[in-house]
């Protein structure tokens, strides 16, 4: 009679006796009955007298707003509300006791209030992954609690800044792999040269992680002057080449940067040392006495010439008479024979 059910947004297509459900990028199935980048997700961290919302909630259809929601086997239901009834609270995500209607576009189980079993407010497309303050009903009473949801929606990279990783799209550009889940994604992998939490900067080197005290990155230089006490830091190299250590005082012994499984401290920087792209350099101080710090750049090795024009701003640099070369490019050095001198190793000593 041209009558057919299609749900979850899919539209109709043909003509009585061969209709279709043509669905959208959010569901399959001839009715459109399957959810498509949907997960379950787990709920954990609720009050004692709600303990029946713990556990899992399977994704169970899209409402008008587009966005899913969920069914625990006991009956509850996870659902995103518009506009619960009374207008004064807007775009709720609702722990309910009851299925809520998938057409209506507000007050979506149709009781015109906001009393619910628990509830948090978030425009987020899916609920507040991770741990988040909820406002759950304890025993007749409004309780503010810590509610724990986790779910298996693996991160996918986007170029699009405003992607935060929370429903899973997570900015992550220049050859970057979006790795995680939901609500943790992080970007790995950039191309040579490129860093940072969204492979989004170039350089050569970049903080990473958690960091704490005076670190900082500056180009191709890494450093952390007149430190403070109880410093953590890590650096990861973008782009390999070789230290040349500008300066290095620590605290003998206590306070470490450590580059390659090696540990370096006092006036004994990693001068010279090779870094590959990858490679993780951290670096931490105690809670007792600080020194004037480091500054380190990475940079390819200087290259020996016999050009007098070559002045080392780009790694060639005039050596000649057996001298070695050293340094990375703007701070190249010639380490001469005994017996010739200058700084190019031009002439006698």
């Amino acid at each position: 009679d041209g009558n057919f059910y299609c749900i979850n947004g899919g539209a109709v297509g043909g003509v009585s006796g061969s209709c279709t459900c043509m669905c959208g990028t959010k569901a399959s199935g001839t009715h459109c009955q399957d959810l498509v980048g949907f997960a379950s997700i787990t709920v954990s961290g609720m009050c004692i007298q709600r303990s029946g919302l713990n556990g899992e909630f399977i994704p169970v259809a899209l409402t008008a707003s587009g966005k899913p929601y969920y069914r625990k086997s006991n009956g509850a239901t996870m659902y995103f509300d518009p506009d619960c009834g009374t207008g004064t609270s807007p775009n709720l995500w609702i722990f309910d006791g009851q299925n809520p209607s998938t057409t209506a576009t507000s007050n979506l189980d149709g009781d015109a209030s906001c009393g619910k079993l628990g509830f948090i407010s978030s425009v987020s497309n899916l609920p507040p992954i991770g741990t988040n303050t909820w406002t759950i009903n304890c025993g007749g009473t409004d309780t503010e609690v810590e509610v724990t949801i986790t779910d298996s929606i693996p991160c996918v990279a986007t170029s699009s800044p405003e992607d935060d990783g929370m429903d899973g799209n997570f900015y992550c550009v220049n050859g970057g792999t979006a790795v995680g889940n939901a609500g943790s994604c992080t970007c790995a992998s950039c191309n040579t040269g490129f860093g940072g939490p969204n492979c989004a900067t170039a350089g050569s080197i970049f903080l990473s992680g958690s960091n704490t005290g005076n670190c900082t990155v500056s180009g191709a230089c890494f450093s952390s002057l007149d430190y403070r006490n109880n410093e953590e830091c890590t650096f990861t190299v973008s782009e390999g080449g070789m230290l040349e250590v500008i300066s290095f005082n620590t605290e003998e012994d206590y306070d470490k940067l450590i580059v390659g499984g090696s540990e370096y401290d006092g006036t004994s920087g990693p001068q010279g040392v090779s870094v590959s792209a990858g490679d993780e350099i951290t670096w931490s101080s105690d809670s007792g006495t600080n020194a004037a710090g480091f500054k380190i750049c990475v940079g390819d090795p200087c290259v020996a010439t016999s050009s007098p024009s070559d002045d080392g701003s780009d790694g060639d640099f005039f050596c000649i008479n057996g001298g070695n070369a050293g340094g990375i490019p703007g701070s190249c050095t010639c380490t001469c024979p005994t017996g010739i001198g200058d700084p190019n190793c031009a002439s006698c000593a």
